[in-house]
């Protein structure tokens, strides 16, 4: 529901080797084999390396680096994006239970609140794409994180798929919406879950 963080330097203007735009498109057709947008502080332009992108992440967690990252970001000559750490924040105790990065998929619910007020549209095309890609969840019995407004995704009515996510069996929800933090504590299971069942789906 909430878009986080903006990050202003990772935008078409910076992107001075078309690589913000490539990736864009590589996200969009599920193409992206693995992480690697950066910023460059000193040239100021977007570059695209999974290999310095995985030690960057690395020492930001390793290191506890984690404020110091959203503070001082001049600290990080090269850093990723900042909607990215902060999911890794969100699912920090998930990949300690697990010993590795979960495997998961985030989908937003699009128009979210505004800041400044403006009022999106509320058919958009994009809700098309959004549904997609929750039908071909349900069709491959993949686990779905309710994690907030759930109503909202639940009002959904084409093709009668917000009736099919809230009745959708391999499903769970977050106990604090407020804090949406993938942590096992945080899971409401429902009663043909054990926390093991789940813990092996990411």
């Amino acid at each position: 529901m909430n878009p986080g963080e903006p990050d202003p330097d990772f935008n078409c203007s910076n992107d001075k080797n078309g690589e913000y735009e490539q990736y864009c498109k590589n996200m969009l057709v599920h193409n992206i084999k693995e992480p690697g947008l950066l910023f460059n502080n000193k040239n100021r332009e977007i570059i695209y390396n999974p290999e310095q992108y995985g030690r960057i992440i690395n020492d930001i967690f390793d290191n506890n680096r984690i404020k110091e990252f959203k503070e001082k970001k001049e600290n990080f000559p090269l850093r990723p994006h900042v909607g990215d750490v902060w999911q890794r924040i969100a699912w920090k105790k998930l990949r300690e239970s697990l010993n590795r990065d979960p495997r998961l998929f985030i989908i937003e619910f699009f128009p979210y609140h505004s800041t400044s007020g403006f009022a999106f549209p509320k058919d958009l095309p994009s809700n098309a794409y959004r549904n997609e890609l929750i039908k071909q969840a349900i069709d491959k019995e993949k686990l779905i994180i309710i994690m907030r407004q759930a109503n909202k995704w639940y009002n959904i009515k084409e093709d009668d798929l917000g009736e099919k996510l809230k009745n959708y069996p391999n499903k769970i929800s977050l106990s604090c919406k407020g804090r949406i933090w993938l942590t096992p504590g945080n899971f409401v299971l429902p009663s043909n879950m054990s926390l093991d069942d789940v813990l092996k789906k990411f």
